[in-house]
């Protein structure tokens, strides 16, 4: 799918991070986690800051904080369409066949803990995303999906807590530039520099 609006993301990172972008002007790197969801990328949050920086404060960084992007993709994969179900299935699809012809078995997603009801360390999610980035004739360069997560919102119902929109920057020519959030996200982050 080609996008004509860019996404506005951030990024929950250690305030070191955040200079190194901000001020010296370096990138982001990739995750190449085995576990990451979307494949190898630059993950954001879709239009939260405040949860990019819930993420910085989980992960328990030195000074935990946030960077903005702006990313303009030129060819988006869109996790809300037909045309990624498609491409996913094909994706899994063909490396189940891989793995049956060399008597492997696929790696699976499985549980972090107890009370992760979404399988969140996601190895075959990972290897799926990344064989589909790796074999598609359409070379996407950003990603973008809902990721349902949390506890239910109220008894019965599905909006669930920490339900977000993640987006995976495949290509990091699709990040325009980076920013410092305002004042009016309500982050309190401590100053860039001392």
């Amino acid at each position: 799918m080609n996008t004509p609006f860019p996404f506005i993301g951030y990024h929950g990172c250690d305030r070191k991070t955040a200079q190194k972008i901000l001020i010296n002007h370096e990138a982001l790197h990739e995750s190449d986690a085995e576990s990451e969801w979307l494949g190898t990328g630059v993950y954001f949050w879709n239009n939260d800051p405040q949860r990019a920086l819930e993420w910085a404060k989980h992960k328990e960084v030195e000074t935990p904080y946030v960077i903005g992007a702006i990313i303009q993709p030129q060819k988006l994969l869109d996790f809300s369409t037909r045309e990624a179900e498609s491409l996913v299935k094909c994706a899994y699809d063909w490396l189940y066949d891989e793995y049956q012809n060399s008597n492997e078995k696929l790696p699976k997603n499985q549980k972090f803990g107890q009370g992760d009801l979404f399988y969140k360390n996601r190895k075959l999610d990972c290897l799926v995303m990344n064989t589909l980035h790796a074999n598609s004739l359409q070379e996407h360069d950003v990603f973008s999906a809902p990721f349902l997560e949390g506890d239910p919102i109220y008894e019965t119902g599905f909006f669930l807590r920490e339900t977000h929109v993640q987006i995976c920057v495949k290509n990091l020519n699709a990040i325009v530039g980076y920013f410092h959030p305002s004042e009016k996200h309500s982050l309190n982050l401590p100053p860039l520099v001392d």
